[in-house]
């Protein structure tokens, strides 16, 4: 297939109107999408935000009977099922035969040009009556422009996962999470945590309840201590090295501010390194689509490298560790103690620090409420006056709210949050950071 065979709405209509426009939607963007969706084999247009002319295209051309659902697949290259929802909400009705009969013409159309069939076949017979739920448009929701952005984001590969359909299959599927939700949420009331995320349904549960609160976490250190702008600007090859960090959220967040500042596009190479004993496979794909998106936006794919290690913080090589300009803990301490002694890490710290070149950085981030925590940062507070290296120390205690309630999607609401727990909402972090600085 040719782009001459399908259509490419920037290059018939420039000035195409999106019908509801999100974050980072342009031609850029368009281009990565197609490209992705090439090599994935799914339908060129997949992914993409619904425009007015598309629309117009589908009502004027069935209605007039110039083209049926198949041709219209296949041309517009998005799923018949998209179509579909677009003639319903447009008051233009499909027969159930026609529908099945398209079906078979469809099927065989897509296997001869490659596309991966079982993407877009829901597992039961769908009806023009029944409420279709397309996975690149969440939009159609009532509530979608009071979202917090990443919602949009787990949400969207939820439904691919799990090839959902329709919104009555995604509410079954939340509410079937409320359990692990509770689970989750009562394990991280004590100091001792033992969880295993590589259990689908447990990573589901901590993505929708943790991402949008833990995203920014890193970055309000960075905007808040100034001085650490200078480490990122003055060491043209950057290591930043990050223990625990689940999902990685706050690796996307923390790339964003600096393509903000323009501190990738004038250093040479940035590494961002992801040591985790869990594997986070949902969570790290949905990241690291996003941050390969905005790395070839931004024209910086030769510049940074996204490195994953699924290991053992203790078990890393002391000299590999040495080279990070940033040694980064985010909500995992607690996990790392319940598993080693204190003063084996505290042992394995004090290395780093004082291996570790000059204006590096050791951030601790983690919950405020367990003792084991202000033990432990009291003890890394004593090593610089064990080092002839002189460094700075911030410590600090913050309370606020990432997000509001109408942030959160009524269909979490309506569904895993609707029993004992509702969706997290307000943090309270303690902060330690130790910068080794010049004498």
């Amino acid at each position: 297939m040719t782009p001459e065979d399908y259509f490419i709405v920037e290059e018939l209509f420039p000035d195409f109107k999106i019908l509801k426009p999100r974050n980072n939607q342009n031609p850029a963007t368009f281009k990565l999408l197609r490209e992705e969706n090439i090599a994935s084999k799914r339908l060129v247009n997949h992914g993409m935000p619904m425009t007015y002319e598309e629309k117009t295209m589908i009502v004027w051309d069935y209605k007039n009977g110039d083209l049926d659902l198949p041709s219209l697949e296949a041309y517009l290259q998005r799923s018949y099922i998209s179509i579909l929802h677009i003639l319903e909400l447009e008051g233009v009705a499909v027969l159930e035969r026609e529908i099945e009969l398209a079906k078979e013409v469809i099927k065989e159309r897509r296997l001869k040009e490659g596309v991966d069939i079982s993407m877009y076949e829901p597992a039961v017979a769908i009806s023009i009556d029944e409420p279709v739920l397309n996975p690149s448009d969440l939009s159609t929701l009532d509530d979608f422009k009071k979202w917090h952005p990443l919602y949009e984001l787990v949400l969207k590969e939820i439904i691919e996962l799990r090839e959902i359909t329709t919104q009555e299959e995604l509410e079954s599927l939340l509410n079937s999470l409320a359990a692990d939700d509770q689970q989750l949420s009562h394990s991280y009331q004590n100091d001792n945590i033992d969880i295993i995320y590589d259990i689908e349904n447990k990573e589901l549960a901590y993505l929708l309840r943790y991402t949008t609160v833990y995203a920014d976490d890193l970055v309000r250190i960075f905007k808040k201590l100034k001085q650490l702008k200078k480490i990122l600007t003055l060491n043209k090859e950057l290591n930043l090295t990050f223990i625990g960090p689940g999902p990685g959220f706050e690796v996307m967040a923390l790339i964003n501010m600096m393509i903000k500042q323009s501190i990738l596009l004038t250093n040479q190479s940035t590494n961002f390194n992801l040591i985790d004993k869990s594997h986070w496979k949902i969570g790290r794909n949905i990241i690291k689509k996003e941050i390969k998106k905005t790395l070839l936006i931004e024209g910086l794919t030769n510049k940074v490298e996204i490195n994953e290690d699924f290991n053992d913080f203790m078990h890393l090589a002391d000299d590999n560790l040495a080279k990070s300009n940033f040694l980064i803990f985010q909500n995992c301490l607690n996990e790392i103690l319940t598993v080693h002694k204190s003063e084996l890490l505290i042992r394995k710290i004090k290395t780093y620090l004082r291996d570790s070149p000059r204006d590096s950085c050791l951030i601790f981030i983690d919950r405020n409420k367990y003792k084991s925590i202000e033990s432990f940062f009291d003890e890394v507070e004593l090593i610089p006056s064990e080092l002839k290296d002189a460094f700075n120390v911030y410590r600090s205690k913050e309370t606020y709210s990432p997000i509001t309630l109408n942030q959160v999607p009524d269909i979490l609401k309506n569904t895993i949050y609707i029993g004992a727990l509702s969706a997290t909402r307000k943090i309270h972090s303690s902060y330690l950071v130790l910068r080794k600085v010049d004498c």
